[in-house]
This record gives structure tokens, C-alpha cells and sequence, in this order.
């Protein structure tokens, strides 16, 4: 199988710095679909796009709520090491994505490189839980103003539970720094 899709769906919430006090809190919900090529046992390649249902914006004298508006991605992983007794799989991963939605105030757009490193373990040849840690920067853009994320980083944990035919459940949950939760279904082929 050299060939997955997938579909997920999430929230996130994070602070953005405008200057150097203005703090905006942002949150949104996301659907997304993905379409990953194995270029080798190691290297796979991978490209997103999707919907961001809602969101806010929120300042300290007035909350925003955004349109609906839409993110693509691209990114890349590798593994690293491979799982062999004790010793977990190492995979990492690297990713730049560009986002955008209205708002009362003005478009939004966030442009986003990532880095990440997730290392875990495959038990019974299905279920594999994993630890992940992220680092990421990239300007946002609003209202006229470049800002940029308070916290450049996510540390979180998550699951895949493989299933017959190639279809997999995953989902994931980041509570420090950058805060997500998502789930999503995939097919490989």
C-alpha cells in the first residue's frame, strides 16, 4: 500500500502576539482532507486541504468571529528509526501551510512552516500510540497588522488504530502550547 487518504477533523486554540503587547486569542474548527504517496519504506509525502468552519478572534475590548475560509498544505515524513524491541519508532516530519478567512475586520491569513517529531510504539500490529513534540513559526496577518504565535510549539499525544481492508482511526489531543484536538479516518491503498 503505497497510497492513504484521509479525512480528520479538529479544533485548535493558541494566542497571537501583535506588536509587542497586543495578545489576540484565536480559535477555530477545521475539516480536512489529505492524499499521502510513499516515495519509500521511509519517506512519505503528503499534501492537505480543507475548510475552517468557524473561528474567533478575541481582543480584550471585542470578540470576532470569522467566515468560513480554507487552508492548504504540504509536508513531508521520515522514519527516523524503526521500532525493535524496546526501542520506539522515531518518525519526523516537516510541513508549511497557508490559511485564510474573513472577518468583520478583515481577511485573516496565517502562513505556518512546522517541524515535528512524534516517537511511539505498534502493539498487535494495530495499535500504535505516540508521543508527538512541534515547533513552528510564520506570520499572521490581520487587519493591517504582522503578528506572529505566543507559543511556538505543541507537545501532545496521540493514537492510530488500524483496521481490515486499510482503513485506520486516529486522533490526537495537544494541551501545551499551541492546543488541539482531532480525529479523523483514513484508507490506504
Amino acid at each position: 500500500m503505497n497510497k492513504r487518504v484521509a479525512v480528520s477533523g479538529g479544533a485548535f486554540r493558541t494566542t497571537l502576539r501583535f506588536g509587542s503587547v497586543q495578545l489576540v486569542h484565536l480559535e477555530q474548527v477545521a475539516v480536512t482532507a489529505s492524499f499521502e504517496m510513499r516515495a519509500s519504506a521511509k519517506l512519505t509525502w503528503q499534501v492537505a486541504g480543507g475548510a475552517l468552519l468557524a473561528g474567533r478572534l478575541g481582543l480584550p475590548d471585542a470578540t470576532y468571529d470569522t467566515g468560513a475560509g480554507g487552508v492548504v498544505s504540504g509536508g513531508v515524513s521520515y522514519l527516523l528509526v524503526e521500532s525493535k524491541g524496546l526501542v520506539p519508532f522515531v518518525m519526523f516530519s516537516g510541513s508549511a501551510s497557508v490559511s485564510v478567512m474573513p472577518t468583520f475586520a478583515g481577511a485573516y491569513t496565517a502562513v505556518d512552516v512546522r517541524a515535528a517529531v512524534a516517537a511511539g510504539y505498534t502493539f498487535f500490529e494495530r495499535l500504535t500510540p505516540y508521543f508527538t513534540a512541534r515547533a513552528f513559526g510564520g506570520p499572521v496577518f490581520w487587519r493591517g497588522d504582522v503578528g506572529t504565535d505566543l507559543f511556538h510549539y505543541q507537545f501532545g499525544v496521540g493514537l492510530v488504530l488500524g483496521l481490515p481492508k486499510g482503513f485506520d482511526l486516529s486522533a490526537e489531543v495537544v494541551p501545551l502550547g499551541e492546543q488541539r484536538v482531532s480525529a479523523g479516518v483514513g484508507f490506504a491503498f
